[in-house]
C-alpha cells in the first residue's frame, strides 16, 4: 500500500508542472478585409479553420473564435492556411493569455490545377547560390502555385556554435527575401543549432528546433492549397546530448492523428518531409516509426509524398502512393552534382482537381532546364541503351541536341512525350564495342533563340579493357577502415593490395593510403573486399578515393561516380557474392 502511494506522489508530481503551466488560448481567424493585420469592426470570422500548438487541435467556430488548451505557458500557435486564402502577416505567433491571439487572413483564389516546385537540401552558408537562383527564376515563363524547401536550409548549423547558426540562418533567409512564390520551409536535420557541436549549449533557446522555431514558425504543421491537405513533417527526433534519429516521434504521431481525424473524408493528401518517410533499399531505412505513419494514413486519400536528405533521387511507395526522394539543390554540398547523375536542382509536381499528375527533377541552371530521367546513374549500364531526358520548354517547340564527351558516336535525340510544361527526349545508343569507362553525355537545346547546355555521366562496362590507355602518374588509394568482423582481403582489380585483420581498430581516422604499381592501373579500375573462408560478421572502408598525381603535377581526386566519396564499401563474411564494388575511371 505505501508503494503504491508512493508511486502516485511519484506520478502527481511528474504531471504537476504540466499542470501548473496548463492555460486556455483564445483567439479568433478573421478576414482581414483592409490587410493590416488587425480586426476591425465588420470583419467576419472564418470557420472551421484549423488551429493546433503541435499538441491539441481544435476548429475555429461559425464566428472565427477558437479556445485551444495548452499544456505550455507560452505555446506556438498556429493555424492550417486554408484553401483560397493567403495569411496577412505570419502564420504563427507565441500564445498570450493576457489577449485575444487572432490571425488574419485575405482571399486568395487558387486554380485547382496548379504546379508547385520542390527544393531540398539547399545547404545555404551564403545567400549568393539563392539570390542568383532567385534571379534566374524570375526570368522563366513558369508560373507555379508556390515552392517548399525540405530541409537543410543552411549548410551545417548543427556542427557549431549558435553564432553559426545564426549567420547561416541569416543567408538563408537573405536568399530567400525575393523568391517569386509562397515558399514553405520544412525543418531538416541540418537545421539543429549545435546538435552535433562538442561544446553546446543544450540550454541555449536556440539550441537545437529553437532557432528554425523562432525564424519559420512550427517544426511539423499543415496547409491547405486547392483542397489538398499537406502535411510539413519533422523527421528529425532530438536527444538533448545524444544527437537525432530519424523518426517523427510520440508527440508528433500523436498531433498527426488528432488532425487527420478532423479531415473530411476524401481529402487529397500530400506528405513533406526531409527525410524518406519508408525504407529506400541500399540507402537509406526510412523513419523509424514508418509503420506508425502508415497505420494513420491507411484509408485516407493519400496522393504523393516528397522528401530529401538522400542528394539522389529515388522512388518508393507508402500505402499506396508513390514517394519521391529529390535530388539536392546543392547537388554534392556544391562541390558537383547529385551521385545519381542528376544535377543540382529541383523537382517540378502537378496536380490536377487533387489528384497528383505527375513529376520530374531539372537542372536549376538555363533556359531550359535539364535533367536526366534514366536510366539512373546508381548501377551502371551494358550493351544497348535508352538514355531518356527530361526538357522543361513551357510546352513551346525546342531543339534538342546530344554527344558524348571525347567519344565520337553519334546520337540522335527523339521527343517521345510531352507534358504541359516538359517534353521527354530518348537517345538508343549501343555500347556494347566501347572500352569499359566513365562516359560524359553533353545535351544543347534552343528555344527563342535561347542556348541551354546539361551534363549527366554514364558508367558502361562491357569488358572490354581500353587498349590504348597508359597510366602515367602516381596513383595512391586513399579509405578509412570502417568495420573489421572478419579477417578479409582488399583486392584493386583482382589483385591483393592490403590486408584487414579481424578486430582491427575503425573509425574515421583509421585512415590508410596505398600506393598502386602503374601496371596494375587500367582506364576503368575496381575496388573489392574478399572476406576469408568460414568467416562472420562485416567489413567496410569508406571515404574511398584515388588520388591520381598526373606527370605534370596536376593532382585528381577520383571516385565512384556513383557513391558520395564518405558512402561504405561493406561485404557480409557470410554472402560474399552479395558484395558491392566501386570503380574508378581514369580520365584523359
Amino acid at each position: 500500500m505505501i508503494s503504491s502511494l508512493r508511486k502516485l506522489c511519484i506520478c502527481i508530481l511528474a504531471a504537476l508542472p504540466c499542470l501548473l503551466t496548463a492555460a486556455t488560448f483564445n483567439g479568433r481567424i478573421f478576414l482581414d478585409q483592409n490587410r493590416n493585420g488587425r480586426l476591425d469592426p465588420g470583419e467576419n470570422g472564418l470557420a472551421g479553420v484549423v488551429v493546433s500548438d503541435g499538441h491539441s487541435v481544435v476548429l475555429s467556430a461559425a464566428d472565427g473564435r477558437y479556445s485551444l488548451d495548452s499544456a505550455e505557458a507560452k505555446p506556438m500557435l498556429w493555424y492550417c492556411r486554408p484553401t483560397d486564402h493567403e495569411p496577412v502577416g505570419d502564420f504563427w505567433r507565441w500564445g498570450d493569455t493576457s489577449q485575444d491571439n487572432d490571425f488574419g487572413l485575405a482571399h486568395s483564389p487558387q486554380n485547382r490545377d496548379f504546379t508547385f516546385m520542390q527544393l531540398t537540401d539547399s545547404h545555404l552558408a551564403s545567400p549568393d547560390r539563392m539570390q542568383e537562383f532567385v534571379k534566374h527564376l524570375k526570368a522563366l515563363p513558369l508560373s507555379l502555385a508556390f515552392a517548399v524547401n525540405t530541409g537543410d536550409l543552411v549548410s551545417s548549423s548543427d556542427a557549431g556554435d549558435i553564432n553559426r547558426a545564426i549567420a547561416q540562418f541569416d543567408a538563408y533567409q537573405a536568399g530567400i527575401a525575393n523568391f517569386p512564390y509562397p515558399l514553405f520551409q520544412v525543418i531538416g536535420n541540418h537545421d539543429h543549432p549545435s546538435s552535433s557541436y562538442d561544446k553546446r549549449d543544450l540550454n541555449h533557446e536556440f539550441y537545437g528546433k529553437g532557432l528554425y522555431r523562432h525564424r519559420f514558425g512550427p517544426i511539423y504543421y499543415t496547409f491547405d492549397w486547392a483542397g489538398v491537405r499537406f502535411y510539413a513533417l519533422d523527421g528529425t527526433e532530438q536527444h538533448k546530448g545524444l544527437g537525432y534519429r530519424e523518426a517523427l516521434g510520440e508527440e508528433q504521431l500523436a498531433w498527426l492523428e488528432k488532425d487527420l481525424a478532423l479531415l473530411k473524408p476524401g481529402t487529397p493528401i500530400i506528405l513533406l518531409c526531409h527525410q524518406p518517410q519508408v525504407g529506400i533499399p541500399g540507402a537509406s531505412s526510412g523513419l523509424r516509426d514508418q509503420e506508425k505513419l502508415k497505420k494513420l494514413l491507411k484509408g485516407h486519400n493519400l496522393q504523393a509524398a516528397f522528401c530529401g536528405h538522400l542528394h539522389n533521387n529515388h522512388e518508393a511507395r507508402i500505402n499506396d502512393a508513390p514517394i519521391f526522394v529529390t535530388g539536392a539543390f546543392s547537388g554534392a554540398w556544391w562541390g558537383g552534382p547529385n551521385s545519381d547523375g542528376t544535377p543540382q536542382g529541383y523537382r517540378l509536381i502537378s496536380v490536377k482537381d487533387g489528384v497528383f499528375q505527375r513529376t520530374s527533377y531539372f537542372n536549376r541552371e538555363g533556359h531550359n532546364a535539364i535533367a536526366r530521367v534514366a536510366p539512373s546513374a546508381k548501377q551502371y549500364a551494358s550493351g544497348k541503351q535508352t538514355m531518356t531526358v527530361s526538357v522543361l520548354d513551357f510546352g513551346k517547340p525546342v531543339e534538342m541536341k546530344a554527344s558524348i564527351r571525347n567519344h565520337d558516336v553519334a546520337l540522335t535525340p527523339v521527343l517521345s512525350s510531352r507534358e504541359p510544361l516538359w517534353s521527354l527526349w530518348t537517345m538508343d545508343f549501343d555500347s556494347t564495342t566501347w572500352p569499359d569507362s566513365l562516359y560524359t553525355f553533353e545535351f544543347k537545346t534552343m528555344q527563342d533563340g535561347k542556348e541551354s547546355k546539361g551534363v549527366t555521366r554514364c558508367l558502361l562496362i562491357n569488358g572490354n579493357d581500353d587498349k590504348d590507355f597508359q597510366a602515367e602518374g602516381e596513383f595512391v588509394l586513399h579509405l578509412s577502415y570502417s568495420r573489421a568482423d572478419a579477417d578479409a582481403e582488399l583486392l584493386f582489380n583482382d589483385h591483393v593490395i592490403a590486408t584487414i585483420a579481424k578486430g582491427r581498430p575503425c573509425g574515421r581516422n583509421e585512415k590508410d593510403s596505398i600506393t598502386l604499381p602503374l601496371d596494375k592501373i587500367r582506364r576503368l579500375n575496381v575496388l573489392t573486399i574478399r572476406p576469408a573462408p568460414g568467416q562472420k560478421g562485416r567489413v567496410g572502408v569508406s571515404h574511398v578515393a584515388l588520388r591520381h598525381q598526373r606527370k605534370d603535377k596536376q593532382a585528381v581526386n577520383i571516385t565512384d561516380p556513383r557513391f558520395y566519396g564518405h558512402s561504405s564499401l561493406t561485404v557480409n563474411a557470410e554472402k560474399p557474392e552479395a558484395a558491392g564494388k566501386r570503380y574508378f575511371s581514369v580520365r584523359d
